[in-house]
């Protein structure tokens, strides 16, 4: 009975390890990426001091640049841009900071429809007033963009609601002759203040969340006292004795609800059946110490002159318990469940001593936490890069 619950216990569980498995991979291609935005080029007439018409220069007030979407990482998904608002700020040479920050002129590029593996380039100009250019005297000039939008993507035939809104901004650098200073050729792409932060802080919590090692369960001893001789009163003693050892070798203590101990005969590969238990009163359990119980189960249904040598026997551990934290905090409760086979030699007595009980799941559920938020963290960071 115990095995066939068992593998239907696995059935359910690769079931469910498979639907959402496949969940995941149908999220992570249906997903669409962000567009990638940057500035490819940049121009500044008034800037321009080697120019041989200076004059003219310097009266002329027009910023040219060349504004680039990039929707080439989506290879089967549009997008559907609203109005794209961009905001031009000249920063000071001798304090470039955001605090010095001059307003030069704002640009709204229509919406338009962006289809899929695309790049689209939008050159344009705008008046920027206000700033006394003859001043610039450095051979550097700062200058910041500032991007608000919101687009939807269109994945296959079906086009989002949500719209998702973007707020960016690039940093750009211009010599003195007025032109975009660019690394290896390359334009400079908008990020976001906040880029990768949910990710950063995620990690940063679980990396500084306490340590949660569950404790180590084992069977010291085991004697079935009815194996022990040939007599008739060992023969009609059906008590087991046992020593159950907890060890917490976390730096948390642990604070258990009421433990189950059950014991289960297995003659052969295909039966097997519960043959007695004992409980144990809830308790608290210091960090790095050990506690032994030690005591007898009464055991019923089998016929222990009829056993022959060496025989199996399960041992099954099953608690809540919560951690204690520093100040006092206590942790949600976990189910802990463990167990393991145990051999019995012809003398009652176990072939190996010092048992321990493991737990099928192989992780329990903190780790199971841990570990699929750091991979969800990974994949938001790649995701957003």
């Amino acid at each position: 009975m115990a095995a066939e619950e068992g593998s239907c216990c696995r059935c359910c569980c690769s079931f469910i390890f498979t639907i959402g498995l496949t969940a995941l991979f149908m999220w992570l291609n249906l997903k669409p990426s962000n567009p990638v935005y940057s500035i490819e080029n940049f121009n500044v007439f008034a800037l321009n001091k080697t120019a041989n018409n200076s004059i003219y220069y310097k009266n002329n007030h027009t910023i040219r640049y060349d504004f680039k979407l990039n929707n080439k990482e989506n290879k089967d998904k549009g997008v559907y841009y609203d109005a794209l608002n961009l905001t031009f700020y000249y920063y000071d040479a001798l304090n470039p900071s955001l605090a010095n920050k001059t307003l030069l002129g704002n640009d709204t590029i229509t919406p338009f429809y962006q289809g899929h593996g695309k790049r689209t380039h939008r050159v344009r100009t705008i008046d920027a007033g206000g700033v006394r250019w003859e001043n610039a005297t450095a051979t550097t000039s700062f200058f910041r963009v500032e991007l608000n939008t919101t687009v939807r993507f269109k994945i296959v035939f079906w086009k989002t609601k949500r719209r998702h809104r973007f707020g960016l901004f690039a940093d750009l650098h211009v010599d003195e002759q007025g032109s975009l200073l660019k690394r290896k050729k390359k334009g400079i792409k908008f990020r976001s203040g906040a880029r990768n932060s949910l990710s950063v802080a995620v990690l940063l919590c679980l990396l500084l969340q306490p340590s949660t090692a569950l404790p180590v369960s084992s069977i010291e001893d085991f004697t079935i006292y009815a194996l022990k001789d040939a007599t008739n009163s060992s023969h009609n003693n059906h008590t087991i004795h046992y020593d159950l050892r907890l060890t917490n070798s976390g730096s948390n203590g642990i604070y258990y609800d009421t433990l189950k101990l059950t014991l289960i005969y297995k003659p052969n590969h295909l039966t097997n059946f519960i043959i007695g238990n004992t409980t144990f009163i809830p308790f608290y359990q210091r960090h790095l110490r050990d506690n032994h119980f030690v005591g007898n189960i009464e055991t019923r249904g089998v016929n222990w002159e009829n056993a022959t040598a060496p025989m199996t026997l399960r041992a099954e551990l099953a608690t809540t318990m919560r951690y204690k934290f520093r100040r006092n905090r206590l942790y949600q409760r976990l189910s802990n469940v463990v167990g393991a086979d145990l051999k019995v030699n012809d003398e009652g007595n176990l072939v190996n001593k010092g048992i321990q009980l493991t737990s099928r799941a192989g992780m329990n559920v903190i780790g199971r936490f841990q570990f699929m938020s750091i991979l969800l963290c990974i994949l938001f960071f790649f995701q957003s890069w």
